[in-house]
């Protein structure tokens, strides 16, 4: 699934590829872009939010 709507593939999917700028800048479960970003209990959004912020 491809799509820019963060929030609804929380929903679906169980792994995710975040790219931003056309670089993937993290991969995994959600859990595991927590761990990444230090955001335990984050949505998906949150997380990328922080990952673009750190750029």
């Amino acid at each position: 699934m491809c799509t820019h709507v963060l929030d609804t593939a929380e929903k679906i999917c169980d792994r995710f590829l975040l790219m931003t700028e056309g670089q993937m800048v993290a991969q995994g479960t959600l859990e595991e872009i927590r761990h990444i970003t230090g955001l335990k209990g984050a949505s998906l959004l949150d997380c990328f939010h922080q990952i673009e912020e750190g750029k």
